[in-house]
């Protein structure tokens, strides 16, 4: 039985990659942890069904109405495709920096997704590193 307020995690195994979910009390998704590296053999079909089964998960709300907002701008990248810190700004109305904070703290990883979010000049950092960032938009496109 868990206590309340406890924080529970699982393993979710797609292939060659391992996701670490944590789950709050009422079941909503707050994080999503990968491995420190992509795993070489991680297949675009591996992807496509963690994408698949992340999308079913249900995550708590946002904390602000900015933060949803930001949610739901990202949610509305199509794979394979990216836009610009700068893009997303304009059309939430705040800093390109802004943007780049809330990419930073999303711990909700491949299910807000911010590796969709590059700079103007290119690729930009990533919470799971530049590997990652790299090898998601590769199977995605």
């Amino acid at each position: 039985m868990a206590l309340k307020g406890t924080i529970t995690s699982e393993v979710w195994t797609f292939g060659t990659l391992d996701l670490t979910l944590q789950l709050d009390v009422g079941g909503n998704l707050i994080a999503v942890l990968l491995p420190e590296e992509p795993p070489e053999s991680l297949s675009r079909e591996q992807l496509w069904a963690a994408l698949t089964a992340l999308e079913a998960c249900p995550v708590a709300s946002g904390k602000t109405s900015e933060e949803t907002a930001f949610r739901a701008a990202l949610s509305a990248i199509p794979a394979g495709r990216t836009r610009t810190y700068g893009e997303i700004a304009r059309e939430l109305g705040t800093s390109p920096r802004a943007i780049g904070s809330w990419c930073a703290s999303n711990r909700l990883l491949l299910r807000i997704p911010c590796h969709r979010v590059i700079a103007a000049t290119g690729l930009s950092g990533f919470r799971a590193g530049l590997a990652w960032k790299r090898r998601l938009l590769d199977l995605e496109s």
